[in-house]
């Protein structure tokens, strides 16, 4: 408990909630872990260590770690990605693909015209973030980090917090 003047107030302490009446149990560090989806997109050809680079970031921002992904998602146009594929590969993680008509039907705060023009929606990484976690922007945790690698290749991570 932490005490604020007169007032004692609960803590959450590896993932379990410390107050009167309340069980601790175990498990319960499983079931108070966020779980997070990662929208991703990247230049054409752009290294495994760029995209690794970019979501490590990207994590960071939102206090997370590898240990809260539970998959990623991007646009239909990357489904031969080499390095996207070998990142998911890598992460035992689910990768999911929507094609840019589904992708431009979802509200974003940062729409681009680039974006619009090379791939046929306004954003990828922000708006496949969303579908694959089934939820809007209300609980997107970081909204577009862009990463500029070593290799000279862009990529682009959103990442959105499952609802569950």
């Amino acid at each position: 408990m932490l005490r604020v003047g007169m007032q004692q107030l609960p803590l959450l302490r590896r993932g379990t909630l410390e107050h009167p009446g309340l069980d601790s149990h175990a498990g319960a560090w499983e079931s108070w872990a966020m779980k997070v989806i990662i929208g991703i997109g990247c230049d054409r050809n752009a290294s495994l260590q760029t995209l690794q680079d970019a979501l490590t970031q990207a994590l960071q921002q939102c206090g997370l770690d590898e240990s809260a992904v539970v998959g990623m998602a991007s646009i239909d146009k990357k489904n031969d990605e080499v390095a996207l594929l070998q990142l998911a590969q890598n992460q035992d993680w689910p990768l999911h693909f929507y094609p840019a008509e589904q992708l431009a039907k979802i509200p974003v705060p940062n729409p681009s015209a680039v974006v619009q023009k090379y791939m046929g929606t306004p954003a990828v990484a922000e708006a496949a973030a969303l579908i694959a976690a089934n939820t809007d922007m209300q609980n997107l945790l970081v909204e577009k980090h862009k990463y500029l690698g070593a290799d000279g290749k862009n990529a682009t991570i959103s990442i959105a917090r499952i609802i569950e």
